[in-house]
């Protein structure tokens, strides 16, 4: 094709069994994530820790009253996301299809939202620098939970946060 540059070594080189090619590619547009420039969440700032709690709170409203389409708009930065790091190969939606609200509270016919523990049961996991962060208790969970009592099984979704623009938002 005519896109593609020359390989440089033709004949390959031997590594173990494999034979190894390459060639040059040039990149010319790399996305600048959203969360890259976000501000860090510390958890020694009281005033971050109440926004991601209440972003956390707002969540779990949404899921007990299963506002699907509530659920769809707080992702939407996420799903933009993923979907242009696919190279739009997959649609936004598939992304938070992949989340899997509504398949969760349909596997089981009890299914529902598991109350949240208190705010002290839960530590801040941050990374990159505070620009990604989410809660989890010492078992890997989330507050936001589903489960059922039939089946004996729990689910928790893992959203990672991040506050643009002075607003803590789900950013992957």
């Amino acid at each position: 094709a005519h896109h593609q540059t020359p390989l440089l070594n033709v004949g390959g080189e031997t590594i173990g069994y494999t034979q190894a090619f390459s060639r040059p590619i040039n990149i010319k547009t790399i996305p600048r994530w959203r969360w890259v420039d976000a501000t860090p969440i510390r958890e020694d700032n009281p005033e971050q820790m109440k926004q991601l709690y209440r972003a956390y709170n707002n969540l779990i409203e949404l899921m007990e009253k299963r506002d699907f389409e509530g659920l769809k708009m707080a992702y939407s930065l996420s799903m933009r996301e993923h979907a242009k790091a696919d190279g739009y190969f997959s649609k936004p939606e598939d992304y938070y299809d992949m989340v899997g609200f509504e398949e969760k509270f349909n596997q089981w016919e009890d299914a529902e939202v598991e109350p949240r523990r208190d705010w002290s049961e839960y530590s801040l996991k941050s990374y990159m620098g505070g620009r990604l962060v989410r809660l989890e208790d010492t078992r890997s969970h989330s507050p936001l939970r589903i489960g059922s009592n039939k089946s004996n099984k729990i689910v928790s979704i893992l959203p990672y946060f991040s506050m643009i623009d002075g607003r803590i938002v789900i950013s992957r």
